[in-house]
């Protein structure tokens, strides 16, 4: 249930074809008739409002008991997925500590690993994963120049070594970061000053590379490049505007094709990067025309902030 409807779905909210639509139809209707011990009533409901017209049974306990079909299950596609998705869950911790909203675009992922069918897996399935993670490319094995640091534990190391610990974090500060790096995740342990075996709870590893923020995973590193072009910036921007106005037309009760007029009020920077966005608004919310102001008119307007700028739209309908 959780694959299906935190992963899939997001996957496959976008796609109107046959193939797609049966496949979100069978998972959700076998996923009803497996909660049927558990909530019957409830299923009965769900089933009355969106399956009965498509089925023959008046009722879904008559559907029966799903089968196990070994033809429907696809171990190697399955192993593939993993990958994809410890690579996405990666990304989004990489720009959780880069303090960077997933729904702004950025450019790319770099994948760093030792293991043949992660990057096969991560490249097969890039797609999904640049649409999941929202970035416009993965790279596989070009990961950018990066600098290590070694962050010792003095309480850990002070309780193993007791008198020598002195002797210990000052050799720390003096070896190879990255070897030791690399030696502590291989190995979990690394020998300094040719008696002394340091282990990841006495010393932590931090790595950085200027304009990416880093998360690993089983398999490899995620680099995600956090720097972000006028471009990008101009459609992250955009996405903002466009969700505010959706929330709008929401709340007004519109659907799909209804046209609306908009008026946006904003100013200096943001306002000639939404005004060269014009087009892609007026495409995202179904929109006749854009008019740029200094001041939202009317009660209907909503103001919100973009990048600590005031940004206020009205919504009206043709």
């Amino acid at each position: 249930m959780e694959d299906l409807s935190r992963f899939y779905l997001k996957i496959a909210k976008k796609r109107t074809d046959e193939e797609s639509l049966a496949a979100v139809y069978e998972c959700m209707l076998t996923s009803l008739r497996l909660l049927c011990p558990i909530a019957p009533c409830t299923c009965e409901a769900v089933y009355g409002e969106f399956f009965k017209k498509h089925e023959k049974e008046e009722s879904v306990h008559f559907l029966g008991w799903p089968a196990f079909n070994e033809k429907e299950i696809d171990a190697v596609l399955e192993k593939k997925m993993m990958v994809a998705q410890a690579v996405i869950a990666a990304a989004t911790n990489a720009r959780q500590k880069a303090n960077v909203k997933l729904r702004w675009p950025l450019e790319k992922i770099s994948l760093a690993s030792t293991q043949t069918e992660v990057s096969s897996a991560a490249e097969e399935l890039s797609g999904i994963i640049c649409e999941m993670a929202n970035v416009k490319q993965v790279e596989i094995g070009n990961a950018p120049k990066s600098s290590f640091f070694l962050e010792p534990n003095f309480a850990k190391i002070g309780e193993a070594f007791k008198g020598d610990s002195k002797a210990v974090i000052e050799e720390l500060g003096k070896i190879d970061a990255k070897t030791a790096a690399e030696a502590l995740s291989h190995d979990g342990k690394y020998a300094v000053l040719g008696k002394y075996e340091v282990n990841n709870e006495m010393v932590g590893v931090k790595e950085e590379a200027g304009g990416y923020s880093i998360a690993e995973f089983e398999g490899g590193k995620v680099y995600l490049k956090t720097e972000m072009s006028k471009e990008l910036l101009q459609e992250a921007y955009v996405r903002e505007v466009a969700r505010r106005v959706q929330q709008q037309r929401k709340g007004m009760k519109l659907v799909e094709s209804d046209k609306v007029t908009l008026e946006i009020a904003c100013r200096g920077e943001i306002r000639e990067i939404l005004e060269r966005g014009e087009k892609e608004i007026v495409q995202q919310v179904n929109a006749s025309s854009v008019e740029f102001v200094e001041k939202a008119k009317g009660k209907e307007s909503e103001e919100f902030e973009i990048e600590g700028e005031k940004v206020g739209v009205r919504v009206k309908k043709d």
